[in-house]
């Protein structure tokens, strides 16, 4: 019965495929489906032909819009939460800047030792339909006041 029922997988597998699978047998292309759309920002470096597939093969991120995170010092802290909007420029853009809103500023800081600085985390909004802002590049921030600042 187990054979049996093998071979009936093997040839559900076949037609599925649309070529013959033997017992055994590896494919020499797999499809993968993520849950979201995205583009895939890394890949697990475990995966090359011949690899026996499972777990995590790669991340896939959202990239329009795109989050950019960062850390501010307590010192310059009220500023950014009286900021509303703010514009980033690439370190290795030419001076393009991009319009972002202020999405996130963290109640509690960083580390809470007394002798060490605090530092705040923020979240910037950034629009790229154009996908210009890519995974990992470094940002220039600056922030625009706010109404009644």
């Amino acid at each position: 019965d187990a054979r049996r029922a093998a071979a009936d997988d093997i040839a559900v597998l076949s037609k599925a495929l649309g070529q013959p699978v033997k017992m055994g047998s590896r494919p020499q292309h797999i499809l993968i489906r993520a849950p979201q759309d995205g583009h895939v920002i890394s890949i697990d470096p475990s995966v090359h032909i011949g690899a026996v597939v499972g777990g995590v093969l790669c991340t896939v991120g959202a990239m329009d819009p795109m989050i950019i995170r960062g850390q501010v010092h307590e010192s310059e802290l009220s500023r950014l939460q009286n900021a509303e909007n703010a514009t980033i420029s690439l370190d290795a853009g030419k001076g393009e800047e991009f319009e972002a809103k202020l999405s996130r500023v963290s109640w509690a800081a960083l580390d809470s030792n007394l002798v060490a600085p605090a530092y705040y985390l923020f979240e910037l909004v950034v629009p790229n339909p154009a996908y210009k802002i890519k995974d990992g590049f470094k940002v220039q921030v600056t922030l625009l006041p706010g109404k009644g600042s």
